[in-house]
């Protein structure tokens, strides 16, 4: 991607931009229309395939328990930022819109966060552990200064991000207190509520260590497993079932309408149950 080439491709947006703006046509736009008249049409200028015609590059996110971002940009199936667009005319102050973001880039592991609505794009750190976001946002960007700050625009293009410019820029920034990293986290959790379990089950039960050690581990096994169904079962369906009819008829076929029926029923039921009786296992 020529990076004059992209500067002038988003002079000609920002000036259909303009023009909208002195029709007062902007505010008809719903967030469906600015993401595609304005806000993909200024990545794809940045350098990303939005039509993934060689990889999945730019892809619609799925609703997860925290929450969901719009789109994810990935590279060699990376992610190097996650997305939260809005429609023209929303107001990009309104804190809920960056903590979502922001909070679903650090459960994904992601670094970078990004909200627009095109007449604005705000680039957020999701490393940086604070309350106060103005702490965690890095750069912000209003539409009328995009070609004089395009370098700084240029950060959050595929070329910038190859080249980890975005990551050495945020160096010069000065270091910041950093959230403990999602699989650190997890890990302390789960160590401190095995100890707990551990001491309970010593407490209530005759156990040997290795009956202790292994009751401790199934208990904690199918909390995960219950926790993770109930997340992602109904999105794995959704996305699976469509393709039954083309699988090899077979033991293939059964298994996947069988495991996928097994994950319903156990999202369904009343969670209170053990998990025997919630999965039949």
């Amino acid at each position: 991607m020529d990076k004059n080439q992209s500067k002038q491709d988003i002079s000609n947006l920002i000036a259909k931009y303009q023009k909208l703006a002195n029709t007062d046509r902007l505010k008809e736009f719903n967030e469906a229309q600015t993401v595609n008249e304005f806000i993909l049409p200024m990545f794809q200028f940045l350098g990303w395939d939005i039509h993934n015609i060689h990889a999945d590059e730019v892809t619609p996110e799925e609703r997860i328990s925290k929450g969901r971002v719009d789109w994810a940009f990935r590279i060699d199936c990376i992610p190097k930022f996650f997305l939260e667009a809005k429609a023209l005319k929303v107001d990009l102050d309104v804190g809920k819109w960056a903590e979502q973001a922001i909070n679903y880039s650090w459960n994904k592991g992601c670094t970078w966060a990004v909200l627009t609505d095109f007449e604005a794009i705000k680039v957020f750190n999701a490393d940086v552990s604070t309350k106060n976001l103005k702490e965690s946002l890095f750069f912000e960007i209003p539409v009328d200064e995009y070609l004089a700050r395009f370098d700084q625009l240029w950060l959050i293009s595929k070329e910038a991000f190859k080249q980890g410019l975005l990551d050495k820029e945020a160096e010069k920034w000065g270091k910041k207190v950093k959230r403990t990293p999602v699989g650190d986290m997890l890990f302390q959790d789960l160590t401190e509520w095995r100890n707990l379990l551990t001491k309970h089950v010593h407490v209530q039960n005759k156990l040997d260590h290795e009956e202790m050690d292994e009751g401790v581990q199934r208990i904690i096994d199918r909390l995960v497993f219950i926790r993770v169904t109930e997340t992602e079962a109904s999105s794995q369906i959704s996305f699976f079932l469509p393709y039954a009819p083309v699988l090899r008829v077979g033991l293939l076929q059964k298994f996947l309408h069988r495991y996928f029926a097994t994950l319903m029923r156990a999202t369904t039921q009343n969670s209170s149950l053990p998990m025997h009786q919630r999965i039949g296992i």
